[in-house]
Parts: C-alpha cells; sequence; structure tokens
C-alpha cells in the first residue's frame, strides 16, 4: 500500500532510536530519551507522522520475536 509507513525501535537503556519507513517520502529517523517523558516525545511524534500501528517485538540473545 503507497500510503503505508512501517516504524522500526531500537532500544536501549538510556535512549531509543525511531526510523519511520514507507510512503513516497523519504525515512525519518529520531532519537528519544529512554524515560517517559521520552515515550511521551515519541508518541506525539509517531503521531505527527501519521504511523498508527507500531508492532511490538521482544528481544532475547539477538533474536526478534513478534510480541501479540
Amino acid at each position: 500500500m503507497l500510503g503505508e509507513k512501517h516504524v522500526g525501535i531500537d532500544i536501549s537503556k538510556d535512549n531509543f532510536e525511531v526510523n519511520i519507513l514507507g510512503g513516497r517520502k523519504k525515512g525519518k529517523s529520531k532519537k528519544f530519551s529512554n524515560s517517559e517523558a521520552g515515550y511521551k516525545k515519541l508518541a506525539e511524534w509517531l503521531e505527527e507522522q501519521g504511523a498508527t500501528k507500531v508492532p511490538k517485538y521482544r528481544t532475547k540473545s539477538g533474536e526478534a520475536r513478534k510480541v501479540d
């Protein structure tokens, strides 16, 4: 789908980086603090970007697994 956007989030102890790809525009990246304030800013930014579904994955030993 042309308007569909995909979101990837790489979370570390101190911060997390978010990448949005898809649609007709070039992808966007942004870094947030791994804190309550950072999560609030992330939610606001995702809404501004039109991202409505963000899959959740858990990593263990370097292997990503989807969380339902």
